[in-house]
């Protein structure tokens, strides 16, 4: 079980549904943990991850109990606020988000991103982080192309770095190489006109004035397939350069999915299943090979 010893490193995939991850060839989160499919609480990535830093992770609907929960089937985080008998959990942590309480007991804290919900300082998402502890990569573009270095897990070198010289870390990224455009790769026309069009009717939002083929979208699953494994590859890189002085705890996961025009619907911010669907994983006690 994890402890108040543990550092923690938790990345999410933006808009990766379930049905992405488990097509693509993942052989390094393969070997952090089993994944799951889970349910997530919102559709977009702000209150998803205003959800997650409260310390409610996508949840798993079965009976099983993984190795992430306490034997009592507990939560990995829980927030004590102003409740002293608030139940079990793996860590119980003081404060109003799982970084003010991992600040609270002495760790470094570092972020990066992602989309422009982490742009600014101004932003919600970034309220628990102080001056220092978050960075944001060049410009998050919801259109193609997009340049690769913007991408914070093309930064696997700054990101190790930012812990390299604490005893005890909590790290979180938000790699959106998986977000609309997709693409790690160059693209053609076609896609880039599809991205494009996609990227403006989120929503369940229809253009009466021109459609795609459905089956168009799978160019799209295919191109967040990709993605996965791009962001899976960099994990490596990233895993072999972190500091392992302490037991890690390694979460991954969605925070909402996507549309890829199925019943004619494209992007998120919408409630249909392929959006609520996505990937978990959990090692509370994470060794590097």
């Amino acid at each position: 079980m994890i402890d108040q010893n543990h550092n923690v490193l938790f990345l999410t995939l933006d808009s990766c549904r379930y049905d992405t991850f488990a097509s693509a060839f993942t052989p390094v989160m393969d070997g952090v943990g089993k994944d799951n499919n889970a349910q997530t609480i919102a559709n977009y990535t702000y209150p998803a991850h205003t959800s997650f830093f409260a310390g409610h992770l996508p949840v798993v609907r079965d009976k099983s109990r993984r190795d992430f929960y306490t034997k009592e089937g507990a939560p990995l985080w829980k927030l004590q606020v102003a409740r002293k008998n608030c139940g079990r959990a793996g860590v119980l942590l003081e404060g109003y988000s799982i970084q003010q309480g991992y600040r609270n007991i002495g760790y470094v804290l570092r972020g990066f991103g992602g989309t422009t919900f982490f742009a600014h300082k101004g932003q919600q998402l970034r309220k628990d982080y102080q001056e220092g502890e978050f960075t944001y990569f060049g410009q998050s573009t919801s259109t193609a192309p997009r340049p690769l270095e913007n991408l914070p897990m093309s930064n696997v070198e700054t990101i190790a770095a930012s812990v390299a010289d604490a005893d005890k870390w909590f790290l979180f990224i938000n790699s959106i190489a998986t977000h609309v455009p997709y693409h790690v790769r160059p693209i053609d026309e076609e896609l880039t006109d599809l991205i494009n069009y996609a990227s403006r009717l989120r929503a369940g939002r229809l253009d009466p004035n021109r459609s795609f083929d459905p089956r168009m979208g799978q160019r799209l699953h295919d191109l967040q397939v990709e993605a996965v494994e791009y962001v899976d590859q960099q994990l490596g890189k990233l895993l072999d350069m972190l500091p392992m002085n302490h037991p890690l705890v390694v979460v991954i996961c969605g925070d909402h999915g996507e549309s890829f025009g199925e019943k004619g619907r494209w992007g998120h911010l919408h409630n249909a299943p392929e959006v609520l669907s996505v990937p978990l994983i959990i090692n509370p006690n994470y060794v590097h090979e």
